[in-house]
């Protein structure tokens, strides 16, 4: 196989500022792979956060509970899932976590495994 080398023909090419024919101008160059932000990143503002649900749920723990039932709580996130972690002062104050954090927009599970009562 011979390769042929032809010089480039700069008159074909339009000059800068010509619009282009044959192109569909409204269709984006690139498309976005989401169109909004998931739930579970949407932060405290509306903005996206990767850790949004996590901020969102502690957010709605602090006006839902008292604070000194959950000062000892960490509340993080897989995905859609809250985990929480720490102390809680009984069973009761963690069936209220667990639901104020299950009604919280983009979360579809609560993982409570690593949530203790003291002296347990």
């Amino acid at each position: 196989m011979e390769f042929v080398h032809q010089p480039v023909q700069w008159e074909s090419f339009p000059k800068v500022g010509t619009p282009l024919t044959g192109v569909l101008p409204e269709q984006p160059i690139w498309t976005p792979l989401f169109t909004a932000i998931p739930p579970e990143r949407v932060g405290l503002n509306g903005e996206y956060d990767y850790e949004g649900l996590a901020k969102r749920v502690a957010a709605q723990l602090h006006q839902s509970l008292k604070a000194e039932d959950i000062c000892d709580l960490q509340v993080l996130q897989r995905g859609k899932v809250v985990i929480l972690k720490g102390i809680v002062p009984n069973e009761i104050v963690l069936q209220q976590v667990i639901e104020v954090a299950s009604q919280v927009s983009g979360a579809t599970a609560v993982e409570i495994g690593r949530v203790a009562f003291p002296n347990a």
